[in-house]
């Protein structure tokens, strides 16, 4: 369909009335074509409905026949999810003064699977969308998001801040890179946390060692 503007000269009204008779005939005659029934199409409905009403059983038979038929025409494939290399968890950190640190997390979903991970995040608020203040935690499931776990208080926490409508590309982008290995020397990362803060925000990735500076890869 052709956008037309909201005001038009008055010596092109009539091309502009051409333009949408045209553009939207198709369209138009399109939906008529999907909703209208022909008169054989009436017919064969109002016959179906007749031999549904006097042989019940034997439609509810055809019925679970033609389901029995599309289910095999699944593609196998389609089945088969794909495991990551680890399993991750996601948190979700909302500040409440009356609760600790601690008690503030909330543990949102794990996943293994590259289906699973992407049915989670398409559903789930960007951290554009969270209140300020609150963080999103990802991190493989036997760690805890936190200084005190035994993978993370040997080692070390690198820290990127940026503009806030950067935060949830940078942060899908972090992602990614953790959960299918893209990060120099994966199998000591632990895991990363974006800050979703009143000026600019920030992703931190933690390593379960201290690593120098040309050993980080931030593949943002």
């Amino acid at each position: 369909m052709v956008d037309l503007p909201t005001t038009v000269p008055r010596e092109d009204l009539h091309n502009v009335t051409l333009l949408n008779t045209r553009a939207g005939q198709f369209v138009f005659d399109s939906a008529l074509f999907r909703n209208r029934k022909t008169d054989s199409q009436c017919a064969k409905q109002q016959q179906q409905q007749q031999n549904e009403s006097e042989n019940p059983e034997q439609s509810k038979n055809q019925e679970l026949s033609e389901q029995s038929n599309a289910a095999e025409t699944i593609d196998p494939e389609c089945l088969i999810k794909h495991p990551l290399q680890h399993t991750w968890t996601l948190w979700y950190l909302e500040v409440d003064r009356m609760k600790s640190w601690a008690d503030s997390m909330n543990k949102v979903a794990s996943f293994s699977t590259v289906e699973d991970f992407w049915s989670l995040f398409n559903h789930i608020r960007g951290p554009s969308e969270i209140k300020v203040n609150g963080d999103y935690m990802l991190f493989k499931s036997h760690i805890r998001p936190m200084w005190e776990d035994d993978a993370n208080k040997h080692g070390g926490r690198w820290t990127l801040s940026f503009a806030k409508r950067l935060s949830d590309k940078y942060w899908l982008d972090t992602v990614l890179c953790l959960i299918g290995e893209a990060f120099e020397d994966s199998d000591q990362i632990c895991g990363a946390i974006v800050n979703v803060r009143p000026k600019n925000d920030k992703i931190c990735k933690f390593t379960s060692v201290q690593m120098g500076r040309k050993q980080l890869l931030i593949c943002l």
